[in-house]
Order: structure tokens, then C-alpha cells, then sequence
């Protein structure tokens, strides 16, 4: 039966090539943006899923207590003295690291000098997360004074030779070996570095005050980072109450001072989340992809209003065809079928030019300045993909769905005398009068007015 289908379809959509285009052109031009959208959406829900233990990882973030709720004054980083005493004193914690922002401005080497994102780390940076070493071992940031590079800098600062055991000057901060290379991750991550100095430097240069004395301070939730592994997700609300309470234990607040909690965010969470400061690097948050996605549902909404006043207007020529099919037996159910299938395959069609365009609204999109600036870049994979053909598919339904069921409803017999009026309800209706041409032009003026 569906055989049958496809194979009508298809010739009705031969037949009618004007009227083919037409929809196709309309249909692609409003799918190309929704592909983008959908891109955007998809992407943002791909961060962090490379990580083995990635289910079990958790970042301690700190809120100004009295300014709770999903826009409050929250913070990505915390005290880093949290992540040893945890790890001592609770044995459903099973490791963490911990990260400090202060390695920042120009570095350089004997062919370049350049402005990078780079962040100090713990030894333990490489026992918690799922990034891999391609030169080094995990001793990389034990000795102070040790950097890590990614693979993309290393190739930038030493060009056709290993950047293992070689110095550069990092502006402020004195002279560090290239103790490892991390690969390119095989995912996206929040975490964005591109350099990570070992941790163990930060005392010396608190020493020659080239770094704030008080880093290490229970008071100093500005610039750490703390990122625990639970030994099960279960253990959540207790880590997050022992935290607190910890915090209760060191933290001693002068009046007036506002005090803060802290809270367990699973790494899964981070991106979309909340609009948290001092993050690490700059993602949209959950809001502002509602937001995206809701002006794909408009778009969507147009495109399928569009499709129906053509579809319509179009039905007025196949009325004796559909009347003709219902004397022969045609069920409903039959007629109904028929022209899902038809804009199915029309929306298939519409893809295939749409994914031309979306592939240039992408390259613009990366082009945009102010992406380029925070760092936001779309890339697409299969999986993406399979994402756009069940948005084909749904399209194809939703925008056949109104015609379909309108030109089922025709009358065979009035349908043959070129009356299209509609099966009269049973009941008194403000509808029992609506012939064709009338519900045409209703649904034609509620398409003008669902624009701007």
C-alpha cells in the first residue's frame, strides 16, 4: 500500500511541477533556518560526553545566599581548599582536581608570541577528565613551573618539531617546560585551554607577589575551581550538605558580609545551564536556546502555513479526482494517507535543497564576529543529520496534515458538481456554511497576520 502511495505521489508531483516548485522553494528557504537552529540546539547538548567518568563528576559552584533562583548571582568557581579536605574526610568522594584562572596573558616562544585561554591544574587534571596525552605521561603537572600545551598551539609555537622538554616565557609568571601535549579532545567540552600550567607553581609565585598571597583562602571563591568524581550520583544532596557544612566550619563571615552556599553541578549540566559567572568559557545558556528554539517553531509555523494555502488552492483542481477515487471505494482514512504521503516526499525534496543553503548559513554563522570573539562555532555530524530527517518527516506530516484531512472531508457527490462544501455537522455550527473558497481565504488571512 505504501508502494502505491509514494508511486502516486511522486507522479502527482510530476504532473504539477509549477505547483511543486513552488512549495519546494517556499519549504526549503524556511527549512534552511531551522536546520541551523536545530544545529544549534543539538550542539549545545554535546558537550562533555567524552568523559569515562563524566556521569560521575560534579563542579562546586557558590551562591550569594539571599539571591537564589535560576537567574541568581551564581559563580562556576569555589575555595580551592575544598577538593583535599573532601577527599580526606569522605569516602564517597573518590578524587577530584582542582583549577586556578590566574595563568593568563601573552606567552612566548622562539617563532611566536600569542594571547591564549590557559588555566593552572593539579596533577590529578588527567586521572578526572577524559582528555589524552599524545606526548607526556600523567606526571605532566606534578614539578611547578611544568605546562601542558594543546595539540593546535604546540604545532603554532614549535612547527615541525616536538614542543616535549622545550621552554617558553608566559608574560608575568617566568619561564615554563613543556612537560606534555594533550590531543585534540574528540568532543566539544566547556573546559576550553590552551595551555594548563601545573598548580604546584602558584606558591611560588604567591611568594615573589606575582600572584594574589590568599589563593588557597577559604574566602577566595573568585578564581578555583573544584571538580569532585561521587563514587555514585546518588550521593549528591549528602556531598552538597557536607560541603556546606564544611563551609560552615571554615568560613568565619565579618558582619555584614554576605555568606554563601555551595552546590553540586553535574558536568552533564554545565552545558546549557544557568547564566554562571567566571566560567571557564562562554555558552549559551539553557534560556537563549529556548529562545532559539522557539524562533524555529515560528519559522516552522510559517512554512506550514504557507504549504497549506497552496495545497488548498491546488485542491480545487483535484476535487474530482479525490471525488472520483471516493466512488471507487476510497476510504478517508485512504485520502488521508495519500497526501500525508505527498508532502512527506515534498518536504524530503525541500531538504535536499535546503542542506545546500544551511551549509552557507553555517559558514556565515561561524564568521559572525561575536561568536568568533566567545568562542561558539557550529560544526555538524551524522548524528545531526538524523536529527534532520525526523524534523523532515514531522514537517511533512504537520504541513500536510490540515489539507489532507480538508480534502477528505469533500463531498463526493457535490464535489463532481464543483461544489466544495464541507460534510455539514450534525450540530448547529458557525462552520456548516464554510464552502472551500471561504475556508481558503480565512486560512490565507491568518498566514498574513503570523507575520510581523
Amino acid at each position: 500500500m505504501l508502494k502505491n502511495y509514494i508511486k502516486i505521489a511522486l507522479r502527482n508531483l510530476w504532473k504539477h511541477k509549477l505547483f511543486t516548485g513552488l512549495n519546494i522553494m517556499g519549504l526549503s528557504l524556511s527549512m534552511s533556518v531551522c536546520l541551523v537552529l536545530i544545529l544549534l540546539v543539538y550542539d549545545h547538548f554535546q558537550y562533555d560526553k567524552f568523559h569515562p567518568k563524566g556521569d560521575r563528576i560534579y563542579r562546586i559552584t557558590t551562591d550569594i545566599k539571599g539571591h537564589e533562583g535560576p537567574f541568581s548571582e551564581k559563580y562556576a568557581t569555589s575555595p580551592l581548599p575544598f577538593k583535599n579536605e573532601l577527599n580526606e574526610r569522605f569516602s564517597f568522594i573518590q578524587g577530584g582536581t582542582n583549577l586556578n584562572s590566574y595563568l593568563r596573558g601573552e606567552i612566548r616562544s622562539p617563532h611566536k608570541i600569542l594571547n591564549i585561554r590557559s588555566l593552572y591544574a593539579d596533577e590529578a587534571f588527567f586521572e578526572v577528565f577524559g582528555f589524552e596525552l599524545k606526548e607526556g605521561n600523567g606526571k605532566a603537572l606534578v614539578e611547578p613551573f611544568s605546562i601542558v600545551l594543546s595539540e593546535e598551539l604546540s604545532d603554532k609555537l614549535f612547527p615541525d618539531q616536538s614542543a616535549l622538554g622545550q621552554t617558553i616565557e608566559f608574560e608575568d609568571h617566568g619561564s615554563y617546560k613543556v612537560t606534555g601535549v594533550v590531543k585534540s579532545p574528540p568532543g566539544k567540552t566547556h573546559m576550553q585551554f590552551e595551555a594548563l600550567g601545573s598548580l604546584s607553581t602558584l606558591p611560588v609565585l604567591a611568594e615573589k607577589d606575582l600572584v594574589s598571597k590568599n589563593y588557597n583562602s577559604w574566602k577566595e571563591h573568585w578564581s578555583g575551581y573544584n571538580y569532585l568524581i561521587l563514587s555514585d550520583p546518588s550521593f549528591k544532596n549528602e556531598a552538597e550538605a557536607a560541603i556546606n557544612a564544611l563551609a560552615s566550619e571554615k568560613i568565619k563571615y565579618e558582619e555584614n558580609e554576605q555568606e554563601l552556599i555551595f552546590r553540586l553541578q553535574s558536568l552533564n549540566d554545565i552545558v546549557p545551564g544557568d547564566i554562571t559567572s567566571n566560567e571557564i568559557a562562554f555558552t549559551l545558556p539553557w534560556f537563549v536556546l529556548m529562545f532559539f528554539g522557539l524562533l524555529g517553531l515560528i519559522v516552522l509555523i510559517t512554512a506550514s502555513i504557507n504549504y497549506t494555502n497552496l495545497t488548498i488552492a491546488k485542491a480545487l483542481s483535484r476535487a474530482k479526482e479525490i471525488a472520483i477515487r471516493k466512488v471507487n471505494g476510497a476510504s478517508k482514512k485512504q485520502i488521508i494517507s495519500q497526501f500525508l504521503t505527498e508532502s512527506v516526499i515534498t518536504a524530503f525534496l525541500s531538504l535536499l535543497f535546503a542542506v545546500v543553503i544551511y551549509r552557507f548559513l553555517i559558514i556565515s554563522f561561524n564568521e559572525i564576529w561575536i561568536f568568533n570573539m566567545i568562542g561558539i562555532s557550529l560544526e555538524d555530524s551524522l548524528g545531526t543529520y538524523g536529527y534532520f530527517i525526523l524534523f523532515t518527516i514531522i514537517l511533512g506530516l504537520l504541513t500536510g496534515i490540515g489539507p489532507a484531512v480538508f480534502l477528505a472531508r469533500i463531498k463526493a457527490v457535490n464535489s463532481l458538481k464543483g461544489n466544495l462544501t464541507q460534510i455539514k455537522s450534525r450540530k448547529r455550527s458557525v462552520f456548516k456554511h464554510l464552502t472551500g473558497k471561504r475556508t481558503l481565504i480565512s486560512v490565507q488571512f491568518t498566514g498574513d497576520y503570523s507575520h510581523p
